[in-house]
């Protein structure tokens, strides 16, 4: 059985939390601000996003973030679903509008 593992909620993508271990990452040429940073946290995968947002009208930029925690076992399946979304329908990827394909992961799906 898996441990259950209560994750700190990240604020930053550089904040130094014990125990937490940066093990990838993914950069968009077209938005070089925007963090998809993947970490081990004890048995759990810890996906984080987050972009500096700036307010058109006044200007004021903050850093907005969104963290979701997964069984590590679901590292294998992300990877995957993100080869997917990533590659054109015409080479093997999803057509438009299918963001989830149907597989099993650590004995769910």
């Amino acid at each position: 059985m898996s441990e259950i593992l209560s994750v700190p909620r990240l604020k930053r993508r550089n904040e130094n939390v014990p125990g937490l271990f940066l093990i990838g990452k993914i950069t968009n040429p077209e938005d070089p601000e925007r963090d998809i940073l993947f970490y081990k946290y004890g048995s759990m995968l810890v996906i984080f996003i987050g972009s500096i947002w700036k307010n058109k009208k006044t200007g004021a930029e903050r850093y907005i973030s969104y963290q979701a925690c997964f069984p590590m076992a679901a590292l294998t399946w992300v990877c995957k679903a993100l080869s997917h979304f990533m590659t054109p329908p015409k080479d093997g990827g999803l057509a438009p509008g299918r963001i989830a394909v149907e597989d099993e992961v650590g004995g769910e799906n």
